[in-house]
């Protein structure tokens, strides 16, 4: 299956494209919620995400 975007015309593989997705998604949590490099939380409370990556 492919992705095509229908705004700029990007053309990309679906499951490819939407790794991506996941990919950017657990960043943003992950930064939200104050992760250290060694993957220990830190002490702030996270927040919610209401953002969807298109």
């Amino acid at each position: 299956a492919k992705f095509e975007c229908v705004s700029c015309g990007y053309v990309a593989n679906a499951d490819i494209n939407a790794s991506r997705n996941i990919l950017a998604v657990g960043h943003t949590v992950l930064s939200v919620e104050g992760r250290r490099s060694k993957g220990r939380p830190a002490k702030q409370k996270a927040s919610e995400i209401r953002e969807e990556v298109a």
